[in-house]
């Protein structure tokens, strides 16, 4: 799925410490399911990574004066998401059909529970949906909830927070998130919702002049895994990968009766049988010196030299920025457009959600780790990877009855389906093989990956966990 938990830059977000956090042990994340997702509803104990992983990230990566930005002009300010996060855990967790709309932790909770919200009981007023606009129109927006004058402050916000984390520590005291599907179904949802904010908070801040290093983690040698990578280079081959028909996505009736399994995203339900004629996929998604020739042709400047490229640009990071000389074996992260202008310029086109599944299958069919190679690419982490598939209902679907606004909203044909997951994403969501997401075509910060052609699947997809968005123009 094109996610890498071992590489040294992906410790950001498995392996470092929470000394100040309770003198908690470091995170670590298990690579297996079997071991990351060993039931359907997260323990406590993977709460409390997450709530570690949470705080880390907005409260000691950010300086408290800068919450306030809006990284992203599309977005809403940072502090936003410090609400957000506990109001949709706490308002799921109950049986009754939910209005559309994003929720958060304490809605969920709060009627899973059919139990009255934690207080301040305005904040699911203020903080229960986010807002994704229209990237060409952004006064064209779904319904969001109502933006204050002036937003809680930072200490009232965490204050809230811990109310929160106390609710769901107090359920976790019996048995009913293992027993009540509808209760361990708001939690799953909470925690999920979590794990891909985490993901956003970063790809927010990372464009702010504030962000701050990750305490007690050393800035890794980027001249000399630079070096390393470069001794490593390939060529990107072509493969082919054989006509196939396989299952697509999974069964989970939104019952209190059961089964007793995994829980699914309305967008990962129903399964459909598919059959996918042959296809050729390059080995590893494109990288840097390829997307400069596609820029130099653009620019039509024979004088715009690959020496001049790049010396002049550097790339974003949580260290601060990085030569682009030192990243030259990344995978280049850009928004859809840009993907698809560089694809056409190679003469290839990026591959379907059914064709990129595909590729999936064939290589988990293979299991080729018997001397296995990132072909050439630094060992860095993931990225997710852009189909050219327009995000919409697959067969089978059905809005969730607890959170109906969850996917619906956004199969508006300005959406495209994006598989995997960044560096950054939780492996209970990014290891997931019928996870999709969705980004529009324009959009530039999520690290989403660019593919040469049919690609990007066939070797794990190696990408840098701190790359921005790349204009490629």
């Amino acid at each position: 799925m094109g996610t890498d938990y071992g590489g040294p830059i992906g410790s950001l977000m498995l392996e470092m410490t929470s000394s100040s956090l309770q003198n908690a042990k470091p995170i670590q994340i298990r690579k297996k399911e079997q071991a990351y997702a060993p039931a359907p509803v997260p323990s406590l104990a993977e709460w409390k990574q997450l709530w570690s992983v949470w705080d880390l990230v907005t409260t000691r990566m950010i300086s408290p004066d800068a919450l306030m930005e809006q990284p992203i002009p599309l977005r809403n300010p940072l502090l936003f998401y410090l609400g957000h996060i506990p109001t949709l855990s706490e308002s799921t967790l109950s049986s009754q059909t939910l209005a559309n709309g994003e929720h958060s932790e304490d809605i969920h909770i709060t009627r899973a529970t059919n139990s009255k919200p934690s207080e301040p009981a305005y904040y699911h007023r203020i903080f229960e949906r986010g807002i994704d606009p229209d990237v060409d129109d952004p006064s064209k927006c779904h319904d969001h909830s109502e933006l204050p004058d002036v937003f809680p402050c930072l200490g009232d916000n965490l204050r809230y927070r811990e109310r929160v984390k106390e609710r769901i520590t107090l359920l976790y005291q019996t048995e009913r998130p293992y027993t009540d599907r509808c209760l361990g179904r708001a939690l799953w949802i909470g925690f999920e919702h979590e794990g891909l904010h985490a993901e956003t908070f970063l790809f927010m801040t990372i464009q702010s002049p504030n962000i701050l290093p990750p305490p007690d983690l050393p800035r890794p040698d980027f001249a000399k895994l630079a070096k390393e990578a470069a001794s490593r280079r390939l060529q990107n081959p072509w493969i082919k990968v054989p006509e196939q028909t396989f299952t697509i996505g999974y069964h989970d009736p939104e019952s209190d009766d059961g089964p007793n399994r995994f829980f699914a995203w309305d967008n990962e339900r129903e399964p459909y049988d598919i059959t996918v004629p042959q296809i050729e996929a390059q080995g590893r998604p494109s990288q840097i010196p390829a997307t400069w020739n596609k820029a130099r042709d653009a620019r039509g400047d024979e004088d715009y030299t690959y020496t001049t490229f790049v010396a002049r640009h550097s790339i974003k990071t949580v260290w601060g920025p990085v030569p682009l000389s030192q990243a030259l074996d990344w995978p280049v992260m850009a928004s859809f457009d840009e993907v698809e202008r560089y694809s056409q310029w190679a003469g290839a086109h990026l591959p379907t959600l059914h064709e990129l599944r595909s590729i999936h299958e064939h290589v988990e069919r293979r299991r080729i780790t018997h001397k296995g190679d990132l072909c050439g690419l630094g060992d860095t982490g993931g990225a997710a990877e852009w189909t050219r598939t327009l995000f919409a209902p697959q067969p089978g679907f059905k809005a969730m009855d607890i959170y109906p606004g969850y996917s619906a909203d956004f199969m508006d044909e300005k959406h495209m389906a994006v598989v995997g997951g960044s560096w950054a994403l939780h492996p209970r969501i990014a290891g997931r093989k019928s996870f999709l997401n969705w980004w529009q075509k324009k959009y530039l910060w999520p690290w989403t990956e660019v593919d040469g052609g049919i690609c990007g699947g066939f070797v794990d997809a190696f990408a840098s966990p701190v790359v921005t968005s790349y204009d490629i123009n």
